[in-house]
């Protein structure tokens, strides 16, 4: 895939994209007493909390708990990989990229909503605990 977007980028062309930054080990504070947060959304209240349940070479698989007013606890599932700067590096350098430049975590203002946690990376709550990202700028000289 990294290839395909080096050919359809054209000289001078930049894309740019966040990735988890593995030595900040977010993780670790992805317990239920650091992420548990109550608020009110237009299905009613809601209880949640983030719950590791696997890390692996830079792969964390977490659940996301989402308890609602009725008691139901809908879990959802996900899977990060932690990258290294020089692994995501090489492998750009690799696909074609010339000119790879990483912006090191909190260079970067992220602003939020209190609707939805995932708008764009959350001050509080369960997400908030999950931001410590670098962000990748690639482009073809």
């Amino acid at each position: 895939m990294l290839s395909s977007l080096a050919e359809a980028l054209r000289l001078g062309g930049v894309i740019s994209f966040e990735t988890r930054n593995p030595a900040a080990r977010a993780w670790e504070h992805w317990t239920r007493a650091a992420t548990y947060t109550e608020r009110d959304i237009p299905a009613g209240h809601l209880r949640e909390w983030l719950h590791v349940t696997e890390v692996y070479q830079g792969r964390v698989a977490f659940d996301a708990h989402n308890v609602f007013q009725d008691g139901r606890d809908a879990v959802y599932t996900s899977v990060l990989y932690f990258r290294t700067a020089e692994g995501i590096t090489t492998d750009l350098e690799h696909a074609g990229f010339s000119d790879v430049t990483v912006v090191a975590a909190g260079a970067m203002s992220r602003p939020s909503t209190t609707l939805s946690r995932r708008s764009s990376g959350p001050t509080s709550g369960p997400s908030a605990t999950m931001w410590s990202g670098s962000l990748v700028v690639v482009s073809l000289v």
